[in-house]
């Protein structure tokens, strides 16, 4: 495939390896295919915490994940390589359970990566509570680039009682701390820590204070979330949504809170709450090329904890005839399985699974970057 070239300059991000994203993205929207870009991995959906909103909560505690369903450590090895020899940049440790329930396949994973190329981007979503200090320590001096862990209030009280186990908050407290002494001491700005809030009404409030308590921390973003509600968790989280009354006070807190973070220098990310808000809205910017709703088929390959691959993860779990056991990586990614949903997607037919969709802030982000691209292209 023939290499596009355009320059990072262009973008906000200034990185080459996002110039190669947007030059994959735009390949496929003029009917040439290119490899995958980012790989998202569910080692497991199992967890250690019990939190009311998870999608999968309801799942979990009826025992519907069973450890012996997932994966090996050698397929997931396996899969890491396929992905470094597809090419792949990024890569995505998530789970609709906590990754670091398999923590040796979890570390492994990022090594493996690491190790072939120290460039390559790795993070991890995480509730941060089982980390060991021999954990933290392999982390920083790998270079991993993003650390997203999953906190929900300022202090002990409010964060355990919504993650429903005693003691996490001290947990996740003590390992951000080591984060913090590890990263000066190896004279180190990774991993980026990223702390994901999902606001509800025993937290609005707590806001502002969140953003001095992080700081402390060490923690470069914090990120607001809206509580969403899905189906087997409806009434789970039905006590803790927000009135209206709420909602304008929790406004209020946000505009404290984004002068406390200015004053810090902490970034506050309220793109994923004005997204819910703006979620019915028109857009009116049509770009030159067809017009996917969601471009995360296009660069995207997402593997669940039994090895089923889907073109994005907002299902939560894969398709069952692209399954890693029976088919290598590239043989899912040029499927006609896949192909169709890019079909569909681009035909503005979307999934059911669509409409809850948190990444749609990133859609528009990469509309406009494609625009940019091949306006300098054209030229």
């Amino acid at each position: 495939m023939e290499e596009l070239e355009v320059s990072k300059e262009l973008f906000r991000y200034n990185n080459q390896d996002y110039v190669d994203k947007i030059s994959r993205l735009y390949k496929w929207m003029h009917e040439k295919e290119a490899f995958p870009y980012k790989l998202i991995m569910y080692p497991t959906n199992r967890c250690n915490l019990s939190c009311p909103y998870c999608p999968n909560s309801f799942a979990r505690s009826s025992g519907r994940f069973k450890k012996e369903d997932e994966l090996t450590e050698e397929q997931w090895i396996k899969i890491t390589k396929e992905a470094i020899d597809l090419g792949v940049k990024e890569y995505r440790i998530f789970g609709g359970g906590e990754p670091m329930v398999r923590s040796k396949t979890t570390i492994d994973i990022i090594n493996i990566v690491k190790d072939h190329n120290v460039n390559l981007n790795c993070e991890i979503i995480t509730n941060g509570s089982l980390f060991t200090d021999e954990f933290v320590k392999n982390l920083v001096s790998k270079k991993l680039d993003r650390l997203l862990i999953s906190i929900d209030g300022p202090d002990s009280k409010t964060h355990d009682s919504l993650r429903g186990i005693p003691g996490t908050f001290e947990r996740t407290k003590r390992a951000l701390k080591l984060f913090k002494i590890l990263k000066k001491k190896f004279r180190t700005d990774k991993p980026v820590i990223q702390v994901n809030m999902v606001v509800n009404n025993k937290n609005y409030n707590k806001i502002a204070k969140m953003v001095k308590v992080m700081y402390k921390l060490g923690v470069n973003e914090l990120a607001l979330h809206s509580m969403r509600s899905y189906e087997e968790t409806s009434n789970q989280v039905k006590s803790l949504g927000l009135n209206s009354e709420e909602e304008k006070k929790a406004e209020t807190e946000i505009n404290r809170a984004k002068i406390l973070a200015k004053k810090r220098n902490l970034k506050l990310n309220i793109d994923m709450i004005e997204e819910e808000k703006n979620r019915n809205s028109n857009e009116t910017d049509k770009p030159k090329f067809p017009s996917p709703i969601c471009f995360e088929p296009f660069y995207t390959i997402f593997i669940d904890p039994k090895g089923n691959v889907a073109p994005c993860c907002g299902p939560g779990v894969g398709y069952k005839d692209c399954n890693v056991k029976q088919k290598s990586l590239k043989e899912i990614w040029f499927s006609n399985t896949f192909n169709l949903v890019r079909k569909e997607i681009t035909e503005g037919k979307p999934k059911e699974s669509c409409f809850s969709c948190g990444l749609l802030d990133m859609t528009r982000e990469l509309r406009d970057d494609l625009l940019k691209f091949e306006n300098k292209i054209e030229k």
